[in-house]
């Protein structure tokens, strides 16, 4: 009975722990999302690599990807594109396995970049990829968002009639 005891606190004290840094990376992204409604972008930015550091800790990629994403698009919005780049880089380092679902939404958002940057070279590198992990992914509602981006990025490089045929596959 004397030996449970302290093996019971450790138990305790551990799942505490967790649930303290879950609650702590919650309130962060919470946080982060109140300030980018604010249109207060540089803290907001600043909260979702906070949160996004303590979601990659605790290897829930879901939401981390989600938070880096975020944060990525914040420092693009700025200009920051090496930032950006960087930051989508290292959260695709750390996931370690597949996860297409989660990779759509790191080269959809470097298509973004390089479509900001006029780069229809490296954009279509990305919608390759974007197409390649839509696939991988075997989701309707990825598939609609690749089909819907596509459209996008053709009537964006003028390639309108490409454009119309990708809106009639997403129809």
């Amino acid at each position: 009975m004397k030996k449970s005891i302290p093996i019971l606190l450790a138990v305790l004290l551990c799942l505490c722990t967790q649930t303290f840094a879950q609650n702590r990376a919650d309130e962060l992204m919470k946080q982060a999302q109140e300030n980018l409604a604010k249109k207060e972008y540089i803290k907001a930015r600043y909260l979702f690599l906070q949160a996004y550091n303590a979601f990659a800790t605790q290897e829930n990629y879901a939401q981390a990807v989600k938070c880096g994403v975020n944060a990525s698009a914040l420092y693009h919005r700025e200009n920051y594109y090496k930032e950006a780049f960087e930051l989508l880089r290292a959260g695709e380092q750390k996931l370690k396995k597949d996860f297409p679902d989660l990779r759509f939404r790191i080269n959809k958002e470097r298509l973004q970049m390089y479509i900001s940057l006029k780069n229809p070279t490296r954009a279509k590198e990305q919608l390759n990829r974007l197409e390649e992990t839509a696939k991988a992914a075997q989701n309707d509602s990825l598939s609609n968002d690749f089909l819907y981006t596509q459209a996008s990025y053709y009537y964006t490089f003028g390639m309108n009639s490409q454009g119309d045929t990708a809106f009639k596959k997403l129809i």
